[in-house]
């Protein structure tokens, strides 16, 4: 089981450190038990996303137990104009520590049976570019 409070102290940390994250998100696909991912979105990562991985994969595995890194699928970088990410921000914003949990819902075509959202901030986004 994912310990909430250890993936909040991580957010926490990116967002002093690095100081902007769009969206940190933990996603459990449908048909898939107990195997998490990590979707994170930062003008940061759009700049250096192996760069940006290598630190993610840093943070995660300094906080989590062999366990729960274990528990974790795969990360995955998601580009701020990524149109699903659009779409989903214009209905949620999660910030300053609050984390909410959705059920039964679709990303970019994935069916999730869970989703733990850490962080969602529509005004960290970047203007869509005309034509993208």
């Amino acid at each position: 089981m994912i310990d909430r409070a250890k993936f909040g102290q991580v957010r926490d940390e990116i967002i002093a450190e690095k100081g902007d994250l769009t969206f940190f998100a933990l996603f459990l696909r449908d048909g898939v038990e107990d195997r998490w991912d990590l979707l994170v979105s930062a003008s940061w990562l759009d700049r250096d996303e192996a760069g940006g991985l290598r630190y993610l994969n840093k943070k995660l595995t300094a906080k989590l137990s062999e366990r729960e890194m274990i528990e974790l699928s795969r990360m995955i970088v998601i580009d701020q104009n990524d149109p699903a990410l659009r779409k989903l921000l214009r209905g949620i914003t999660v910030e300053d520590g609050e984390v909410r949990d959705l059920e039964n819902t679709q990303f970019g075509g994935l069916s999730l049976t869970r989703a733990v959202v850490f962080e969602a901030r529509p005004a960290a986004l970047v203007p869509m570019r005309r034509g993208a």
